[in-house]
């Protein structure tokens, strides 16, 4: 039942304030309201539902971006940008230094599923099992890739009686409860448009999930919900949306992003919800839009959340908004903060990607993904690369989040391809390590949509990009439109059972020209950091075919002085199994080393490479 169609409503509080900020003393404002009594909308066991076709009717003409006013603002917004910024091939600024790349422990894809366009895919994990969800779809795998059950979204959300068109999936796994949590929302306007939350019984998501709805349109006005974001504290599910007026442009049309939050153990244990929503969030006047959550970066939550919101439609910018919400706070008053912090460089809106044929279309410059470690956060989003007007990405850094000094944002760029829609994983095993992991999409004229990611040290650089999950063709799924959608956004968690573990989901071309989400497993580097000589240039190895069953190739490029060189194989965790080459200098410049792996066994292995004692690369293969 929706929570305005309730018979009792207990309790409504709304507050409305008005103080003075640390920075710039601009007005914060806020409203709350608490809705209790909140039924279930009814329960589905994931095993019991039936869905063999899973079957999806969809448009061939490019989807809007929400709503068309927005896609016809957003259209117009690329096109100057392409006259005002245009595309170079100026080298950017990577910071790319001696810090080792991730391991690549596996991959899938995840098939059988036709995810429509755009695919918003996202993940959640624990034990053996990994969920991945997507606009029309719902899975769950093993490890290994082993499907257990796909569903249509829309025949899980009519298990509950739900029959509004279900898009904009978002997963949570909560390592406290030992649960899972998903979102969704069904509707695409103001007469028909609702909040889909779905609370795990048990660690088992193959068992049975307690659903709950709330109306999209709180104001009951001709506004409707999009864009869900979610995150956990120790008490509650936060979830955050953005109210958009029907048949406008996204500038026009905004309303703004409201916090909904649940308590959790109520949903978990099939119970009646109490729900907190905040909304008319202003600082200066102004509403604040897309807060994205920062997660906790470990297994052990927060009482209150921090969201990190951008000026996500200008051209470029250097201004964030730092946001808490503390539920527990004594004084209501004091429930949300705001703090508005500049970057020591600034991002823009992206331009859209090239591929093959036509282009992928990017979102804005959003923060997509944010981890909180204590006081420290990083975050992640789409930009425009300053160097070279690319599709790049941002990674932002806040030291303290308590007395924010300023954010510390470095660009992220391809070296010959563009890369959009990042997720961030913390991968670090102590309050002192601030490491992470970081994947994305990438894409080009001459490289297929596929999967990609990088290691991250904040105070010594980045690795360099490895390929997670190749695509195997450019995406054409509306022959009548040169523009593809290529987003919008995707899904990574840290593995609590082995915490320098991730695991992602992201966006690659599959066959028949089609978008396919792709499962990623990563782990942090055996050795986070190389040792590498100052004197020996930044290399970036290729290795390939990979996986392969015969020879493995790697190509790097050898110094002009040095005496020896020495090819170490081993294990996943660095140790090393054989040395396969040991030899005086021999060639200089651009090399390629080869050898046969028919005689190993099945299994993930990484090839050393040593010049003069000194590490240059590490590349991890698959036999």
């Amino acid at each position: 039942m929706k929570i305005f169609k309730l018979e009792i409503l207990l309790l409504i509080i709304i507050f409305i304030i008005a103080g003075v900020i640390h920075a710039f003393s601009q007005e914060i404002s806020f409203n709350k309201t608490t809705y209790t009594g909140v039924k279930k909308l009814g329960t589905v066991d994931f095993s019991k539902v039936e869905d063999p076709y899973l079957p999806l009717l969809q448009s061939l003409e490019a989807p809007s971006v929400s709503g068309n006013g927005y896609k016809h603002q957003l259209a117009k917004f690329k096109a100057d940008l392409a006259i005002s910024h245009p595309k170079n091939n100026n080298k950017s600024t990577n910071k790319r230094s001696f810090v080792n790349p991730p391991l690549l422990l596996g991959g899938f894809q995840v098939k059988g599923v036709d995810t429509g366009s755009p695919i918003d895919n996202h993940l959640a994990m624990s034990n053996e099992w990994i969920v991945t969800a997507g606009n029309f779809y719902l899975s769950v795998e093993n490890k290994i890739g082993g499907n257990y059950k796909k569903l249509s979204l829309g025949a899980f959300a009519a298990a509950a009686q739900i029959t509004s068109q279900a898009f904009d999936p978002r997963l949570a796994y909560d390592p406290v409860a030992d649960r899972y949590i998903l979102t969704f929302l069904a509707g695409f306007d103001s007469q028909n448009t609702d909040i889909i939350l779905v609370f795990s019984e048990t660690n088992d998501p193959r068992g049975k999930w307690n659903i709950y709805s709330i109306t999209g349109n709180p104001n009951m006005l001709d506004q409707w919900t999009d864009y869900p974001m979610i995150s956990l504290t120790n008490d509650e599910v936060i979830i955050t949306i953005n109210l958009l007026k029907d048949n406008e442009t996204w500038q026009a049309g905004f309303i703004e992003t409201v916090i909904w939050e649940i308590n959790k153990s109520e949903g978990y244990n099939d119970e009646d919800l109490v729900i907190n929503k905040y909304d008319g969030i202003t600082y200066g006047g102004a509403n604040i839009r897309n807060l994205c959550p920062a997660e906790s970066a470990t297994e052990e939550l927060f009482d209150d959340v921090y969201f990190i919101s951008s000026r996500n439609f200008a051209v470029e910018n250097d201004s964030f908004f730092l946001v808490k919400l503390n539920p527990k706070a004594t004084d209501p008053l004091e429930q949300i903060d705001i703090k508005y912090v500049l970057s020591d460089q600034p991002y823009g809106n992206p331009p859209n990607a090239a591929q093959k044929v036509g282009e992928l279309q990017t979102n804005d410059a959003r923060v997509l993904e944010a981890f909180r470690l204590n006081n420290h956060m990083q975050f992640v989003g789409n930009t425009r690369n300053l160097d070279n007007n690319q599709c790049g990405i941002y990674h932002g850094i806040i030291e303290d989040v308590s007395n924010p000094s300023g954010v510390i944002l470095n660009h992220i760029i391809g070296d010959n391809y563009e890369i959009g829609y990042p997720g961030i994983t913390y991968t670090g095993e102590s309050i002192f390590e601030k490491d992470a992991i970081i994947n994305f999409n990438h894409t080009s004229l001459s490289k297929n949509p596929g999967v990609s990611a990088l290691y991250s040290i904040p105070e010594q650089g980045y690795s360099q990009i490895i390929e997670v999950g190749a695509g195997t063709t450019y995406i054409d799924m509306f022959p009548s439109d040169p523009l593809e959608r290529w987003g919008d956004y995707s899904g990574s968690q840290r593995d609590y059972n082995n915490p320098t573990e991730v695991w992602i989901c992201g966006y690659m071309g599959a066959a028949g020209r089609t978008n396919a989400p792709y499962v990623g497993h990563l782990s942090k580097p055996s050795e986070p950091t190389a040792t590498i000589n100052e004197n020996h240039p930044n290399l970036k190895p290729i290795t390939y075919p990979n996986p392969t069953n015969y020879r493995i190739n790697i190509e790097f490029d050898t110094p002009q002085n040095y005496n020896t060189i020495v090819v170490t194989l081993n294990d996943i965790l660095g140790n090393q199994i054989d040395q396969i080459y040991n030899s005086d200098k021999f060639i200089t410049g651009k090399s390629r080393f080869s050898f046969n792996v028919e005689s190993l066994p099945t299994g993930t292995y990484i090839a050393k490479i040593i010049i003069d004692g000194e590490l240059i690369a590490a590349e991890k293969f698959v036999k």
